[in-house]
């Protein structure tokens, strides 16, 4: 499907099973393994910066493979999460600023249609144990309509591509952040793309953070300090090359 079909995320409350909820958090302490091994891998390579999800996947997978338990979908999107991140910090090198190494600690997991299934009235999610069938807690049918689940989850103009899995550790609750396309649907000029559905939450950025927003919607925070020096702003203008092949200079790369 077009990657830049307009899109709702819709959120979901999962009932999942007491004795699978520790696969779940299982799950996503795997997946921000791969994540960070991705990013202080990629933030630390020789001289370069790798922006390359290829490249990462490459070096990567086959390790990661062997120190989690995930499968082969789910490592994957723990090294794609952190590469974005990285091509997030290297926009800011181009604008001027400084950035550091990104981390991951937030309670996410990012899955799409070979990581997990999504039913009329449940999912079903990948985990280091098997599958996870999580059934989702809703309103009564009558009372869906004017919902987003109702116009866009229940729709069959908009098909479920991907989710977000995220804990909300004080009420003890799982969410599934469902993120639907339909390339047929005309966005009009004054209309939000997320407009009828909830935004994931995202952290308040402080003085010296930038919240970068990734695939599904999952985020992470990204420290940021002073601007870069003029003299190495330009190296990401003047040398198209290694930048084209997913590589920066570590020398750009200052941590506050």
């Amino acid at each position: 499907m077009d990657d830049n079909a307009p899109r709702r995320t819709v959120p979901i409350k999962l009932d999942v099973p007491r004795g699978r909820r520790g696969d779940l958090h299982q799950t996503q302490t795997q997946f921000l393994h791969c994540a960070n091994r991705t990013s202080e891998w990629a933030w630390r390579y020789d001289d370069y910066c790798i922006t390359s999800k290829s490249k990462a996947e490459n070096a990567l997978y086959d390790e990661l493979r062997e120190e989690t338990d995930l499968t082969a979908n789910l490592v994957q999107k723990g090294i794609r999460r952190a590469i974005e991140a990285i091509q997030g910090g290297v926009e800011k090198l181009k604008k001027g600023k400084k950035t550091s190494q990104p981390a991951f600690d937030s309670w996410s997991v990012v899955y799409d249609k070979r990581s997990a299934t999504f039913n009329d009235d449940h999912a079903t999610l990948s985990t280091p144990n098997g599958r996870v069938k999580a059934e989702y807690v809703l309103p009564p049918e009558d009372e869906r309509e004017d919902t987003p689940f109702g116009r866009y989850y229940e729709s069959d103009d908009w098909d479920g591509s991907s989710a977000t899995l995220q804990y909300d550790e004080q009420v003890d609750t799982f969410y599934l952040h469902v993120t639907l396309k339909n390339p047929e649907y005309a966005v009009d000029g004054t209309e939000r793309q997320e407009a009828g559905s909830r935004q994931l939450p995202r952290p308040t950025p402080s003085v010296a953070e930038a919240t970068s927003v990734f695939e599904g919607g999952a985020s992470t925070t990204v420290m940021v300090s002073a601007r870069a020096p003029v003299r190495e702003r330009g190296w990401l203008h003047r040398d198209g090359s290694r930048a084209g092949n997913g590589m920066v200079p570590r020398s750009l790369l200052h941590n506050p």
